[in-house]
């Protein structure tokens, strides 16, 4: 037979202003993260119209809130435009939480023991807004010069960096990419064997990396 579950103690009547207040305080503070939240998923910048609409609360109320959040610097406001951006210390928040869950610096230990297997360069790269970008660099104690350092940024198409990152995002990132960075077929010899659209030869071009696992088209 199940316990039957315990009813809390009745709420005295000496007890319940309190108890309406601190529900009142939870209240606010889930609101203010709403806003805070909406905020963010804005862009970090929205005017106040914009932003109730989004997190569906009258302008009223959420203006209110943004007062209380500018006084604290999480928010702040221009005032050309009289929008609400995300302020300094709401910035200080995010850092620290980047630095709590940085990839590369969780990647760098792998990094050293991958350098220390196989002898050569390795490196870390992220997909930058102009492409596969390296982040972290190991070198060997061989004396091989390689010319690209932390900061360098590899060819999409033309590097087996690029290519894994493409075979990654055949989709996404072939279809906007310029036409003349799209591979073309040879003038001679082997035209008819290339696929005409420029989706199908970014496809040839990175199946030696996703043919054998490396890289999984999403």
């Amino acid at each position: 037979m199940p316990r039957p579950k315990a009813t809390p103690p009745p709420i005295k009547p000496a007890d319940a202003p309190r108890t309406r207040e601190r529900r009142q305080r939870v209240q606010s503070a889930v609101t203010g993260m709403a806003v805070l939240k909406g905020l963010a998923r804005l862009g970090g910048r929205a005017s106040l119209t914009a932003l109730a609409a989004h997190i569906d609360e009258s302008p009223a109320k959420v203006h209110r809130y943004l007062v209380s959040l500018v006084e604290e610097g999480l928010v702040a406001q221009e005032a050309g435009t009289q929008q609400y951006h995300l302020g300094f210390e709401a910035l200080q928040i995010g850092m620290a939480a980047m630095r709590q869950s940085d990839p590369i610096r969780l990647a760098e230990a792998s990094l050293v023991r991958l350098r220390e297997a196989l002898e050569v360069t390795c490196f870390v790269a992220v997909m930058g807004n102009k492409g596969p970008t390296i982040m972290r660099f190991e070198e060997p104690g061989l004396p091989v010069t390689v010319n690209v350092r932390a900061g360098s940024v590899m060819p999409l198409l033309w590097s087996a960096t690029g290519r894994v990152f493409l075979g990654c995002s055949m989709k996404s990132a072939c279809m906007h990419r310029p036409k003349k960075n799209w591979p073309q077929p040879a003038r001679r010899g082997w035209r008819s064997s290339m696929p005409r659209t420029p989706s199908a030869r970014c496809a040839a071009r990175c199946r030696p990396t996703t043919a054998p696992g490396c890289a999984t088209p999403t």
